[in-house]
């Protein structure tokens, strides 16, 4: 499907979807690397185990593994993403 990033800027925006990356981590971390155009590296596969500086708010979650407890989360700010949800609509 084709949305507004899509139409503002063809293949520049990459989607990984959380669910296919657990379902099949490896090949949708290939796919990443090809479409970055870097080669594939097997680190791309062990997230939690670094102990390299991360430094942005989100470095706890940076160093969890891929698995299936973030699946769905999001689904608990629904109610709140109505009005984001319509305005982005509205940019194709």
């Amino acid at each position: 499907d084709r949305d507004w990033a899509d139409a503002a800027m063809p293949g520049a925006v990459y989607r990984l979807r959380y669910e296919r990356l657990v379902e099949d981590t490896e090949g949708e971390m290939r796919a990443l690397c090809a479409f970055l155009g870097l080669p594939f590296d097997p680190a791309c596969l062990h997230t939690g185990g670094s102990d390299r500086v991360i430094a942005t708010a989100s470095a706890e979650q940076a160093r969890q593994p891929v698995d299936r407890r973030g699946i769905g989360t999001w689904q608990r700010f629904e109610p709140w993403l109505g009005a984001l949800r319509d305005r982005l609509a509205g940019m194709d």
